[in-house]
């Protein structure tokens, strides 16, 4: 799908259905003792997806119920039995509802009804993968690479898991990403010393990708490695067919927000919807 027919129907609902598939072909990638580990459970009720992991209660970003949005999402009571599944896990948890698109109505009276409140959100950037880009700025002083072997997945994850600030075992959930065929993951290097500073990976579906796993170590933030990744895979992405690119924003880290969505503008790329996230402990009150 074209970027302005997108735009002119739901984005919000086509770029959350491609989002839910990156997540969960990414959980599926992990090693099975990984998933063992971590107490991964990935449950659909109608038009919602719920994800829990079991052995990170207090990790909202991972216990997560998306697909609000969704026609039907309230009616029959989809969203009620996808809490209930929540709660029997006694993990934290937060619900993504899409501020634009259909359900939206419903989702967050429901919600707020039912003692949740407003925790921050999510923001989506996309542009049109064939659109020029950009003329470079400030000279990068380093090199972007193409991770292609399962053997350089190691490397990524760990470095992914780091300047994320998740625990090292999080690092068996995106290390076979590079051996993926809808997957394509990217290192970046700098300076003199080879540093390597930050990665990025892009999933493509159909003619639509998304852009993730954007992660840059704290010493080797503001040389450039997040645009510089960020150029290279809209071009690899447009090379192999994508029509629309989009990139999902957390604003939790506001810093980061801020530093990630300069760079995507820079290049092109338009909000085009938004998700506020709804939380509640699951230990406390009824989702009913």
């Amino acid at each position: 799908m074209g970027f302005e027919t997108l735009v002119e129907l739901e984005p919000t609902l086509e770029l959350e259905r491609v989002a839910a598939l990156s997540r969960r072909r990414m959980w599926e990638s992990a090693a099975p003792e990984a998933i063992e580990e971590w107490g991964i459970e990935v449950q659909r009720f109608g038009p919602l997806e719920a994800t829990v992991f079991g052995e990170r209660p207090q990790e909202r970003r991972l216990n997560e119920i998306r697909g609000s949005g969704e026609p039907g999402a309230i009616d029959p009571a989809h969203l009620a039995e996808a809490i209930e599944w929540m709660r029997a896990w006694e993990v934290e948890y937060r619900v993504a509802v899409p501020e634009r698109g259909a359900g939206d109505g419903e989702a967050g009276p429901w919600l707020d009804e039912h003692g949740y409140e407003r925790c921050g959100g999510r923001v989506v950037f996309a542009r049109d993968a064939a659109a020029p880009l950009p003329a470079a700025g400030e000279a990068f002083d380093g090199e972007v690479f193409e991770l292609t072997d399962e053997w350089e997945g190691e490397g990524f994850s760990i470095l992914a898991c780091e300047a994320l600030g998740l625990p090292a075992i999080a690092d068996q959930l995106t290390i076979m990403l590079p051996s993926k065929d809808d997957w394509r993951c990217y290192t970046a290097v700098v300076g003199e010393e080879s540093l390597i500073a930050a990665t990025g990976a892009t999933m493509i579906e159909g003619d639509v990708a998304q852009l993730t796993v954007d992660a840059t170590l704290p010493q080797a933030r503001g040389r450039g490695c997040n645009r510089a990744l960020l150029r290279r895979r809209l071009a690899d992405a447009a090379e192999a067919g994508a029509r629309t690119v989009f990139a999902e924003l957390d604003e939790d880290d506001r810093a980061s927000f801020e530093a990630a969505r300069h760079n995507l503008l820079e290049l092109g790329f338009e909000q085009v919807s938004r998700s506020s996230c709804w939380q509640r402990p699951a230990l406390t009150g009824t989702a009913a």
